[in-house]
């Protein structure tokens, strides 16, 4: 089947065509470096494991060295080890269980239609306040299982953790192990039943017993969170100090793990340090500069390659829209510090402007978009390859657009890729499959889904500016040579635009 190709009118070369072209790249060129972040950025690029291929690197001052995120992983947890739980003591529940037993005993006693003829209630009143107030002395609690599950030791004393007991305002420390649960006290009441002598019925009293244990040292969720909140703040995120004058990096030496905390300790730093100090006005006019000098490429590759959208401002406003947008959704995410930047779906760019124009040009915005959002997100050299990789097999999966099915095998291929050249990167970098983690996988599947979205957006597109894509056309009937000609004109007055035509 032989694919219409679409062509675009040129608008009048005039003088104030051109005045609303450069105004419009101006207009461009602002709202990018509105968007943009407004800070200095650090000049190395560097990898873990890779050889530094810069001069030897010195520090200009003194600074911190960060932790990384398992070190600090590590010490959260070795720090919420030493966490005690805390428990509060109601002193009302012994009291008020005992009276309760007491109170009840009578009747509970007339109604157990038991032989006590030789027996004598007393008995049985005073081995039962024993009983409960051994218990609630010692205090009855529920262990907690997270504090049990603390350690790998599986024996039956590993059951048992510290916790602080707070009883009328005055904290001490305590074990679970000197305490009993609801459990073990029924196991304490077995013991001791035998060697009550003047008890016949012991059964019966320990039944009657087991409805006036409760717990009285009840687990403050709220304070033992708060005591855990404050311990993690209280966790410094360095580790040692590198002097100014101290040698960080040398050159063509493998970038160990040490030195590439050294490297990303500084270049924190240094970020840091110019937001406060560094000159605003002097990092948007680089901005301007890089983004202007990009633009002007797109415009002189139109205007050599593709004057039918050169001349045509209304084009021109779709280009710019989606290249705005994208940078502005990237400056967006980096603002608000979202976990990937990977989440971000940046091969919706290349596929709305293959759909709607070509793959030169698809390509060239693709490429000139990718490499100035490089310039503002951490580790560049890996954004712009994954990105640049997947963008084109993009553009390639729909090359033949025949059918809406593609749009779908074309998200699967562009997801493969993505995963393939992030697993290669990491395996380059660490030499290892083991540091490859899996849920970091996530952030690209999530971009690919988004991506779908540029679809509904290309018939956005198509109804606003009044054109008319390959998406479109796949949902007209099929003409045959005979009459192709009246058939393409039909087309024509069907979209009734004036900016373009077929052949």
């Amino acid at each position: 089947m032989g694919r219409l190709k679409i062509k675009y009118r040129r608008e009048l070369n005039t003088t104030e065509n051109l005045v609303r072209k450069i105004g419009l790249i101006l207009i461009t060129i602002i709202l990018i470096c509105i968007f943009l972040p407004k800070q200095p950025r650090f000049r190395y690029e560097f990898q873990k494991g890779k050889v530094w291929n810069h001069e030897n690197l010195i520090s200009p001052y003194n600074f911190a060295i960060l932790k990384t995120q398992e070190e600090l992983n590590a010490d959260k947890k070795s720090i919420l080890n030493t966490i005690q739980p805390i428990y509060n003591a109601n002193t009302t529940t012994s009291k008020e269980q005992i009276d309760q037993f007491n109170t009840d005993l009578a009747e509970k006693w007339q109604s157990s239609k038991l032989d006590t003829t030789h027996e004598n209630i007393v008995d049985y009143r005073n081995a039962g306040n024993a009983i409960l107030s051994h218990l609630y002395g010692k205090g009855i609690l529920s262990l907690n299982n997270r504090f049990q599950n603390r350690s790998n030791d599986k024996s039956p004393a590993s059951k048992h953790y510290n916790f602080t007991l707070i009883q009328d305002k005055v904290a001490s420390q305590k074990n679970t192990a000197d305490c009993y649960t609801i459990e073990s006290s029924y196991g304490y009441m077995d013991e001791i039943m035998p060697k009550l002598t003047k008890i016949k019925q012991k059964s019966w009293l320990e039944e009657t017993l087991k409805n006036y244990i409760t717990i009285n040292y009840i687990y403050n969720d709220q304070q033992t969170e708060a005591l855990e909140q404050n311990a993690i703040a209280n966790i410094s995120a360095t580790r040692g100090v590198v002097q100014k004058g101290e040698l960080i990096a040398e050159k063509e030496k493998i970038i160990s793990n040490e030195t590439y905390q050294k490297l990303e300790s500084l270049r924190k730093v240094y970020e840091d340090e110019g937001k406060i100090s560094g000159n605003q006005n002097y990092v948007t006019l680089g901005q301007f500069l890089i983004i202007s000098l990009a633009l002007s490429i797109l415009m002189v590759f139109l205007f050599l390659f593709r004057k039918d959208i050169y001349f045509n401002n209304r084009l021109l406003v779709i280009i710019m829209i989606v290249i705005i947008g994208m940078l502005a959704v990237l400056s967006w995410a980096i603002k608000i510090k979202i976990p990937n930047l990977y989440y971000i779906p940046f091969c919706a760019v290349p596929i709305i402007i293959r759909i709607l124009f070509d793959t030169r040009v698809a390509l060239n915005i693709h490429l000139l978009m990718v490499l100035l959002a490089g310039l503002f997100v951490p580790n560049s050299f890996e954004f712009v390859f994954l990105q640049f990789m997947a963008g084109i097999v993009a553009i390639y999966s729909i090359k033949t657009l025949v059918k809406r099915e593609q749009l779908f095998i074309s998200s699967a291929i562009i997801l493969g890729t993505y995963w393939i050249a992030y697993i290669g990167l990491v395996v380059t970098r660490n030499g290892s499959i083991d540091t490859i983690y899996w849920s970091d996988l996530l952030p690209f599947f999530v971009s690919v889904m988004i991506t779908l979205l540029a679809y509904p957006m290309i018939y956005a597109f198509e109804k606003l500016f009044g054109i008319v894509s390959d998406l479109t056309l796949m949902s007209l009937p099929i003409v045959t040579p005979s009459y192709c000609g009246s058939s393409l004109l039909k087309l024509r007055e069907h979209f009734n635009t004036p900016y373009r035509w077929l052949i």
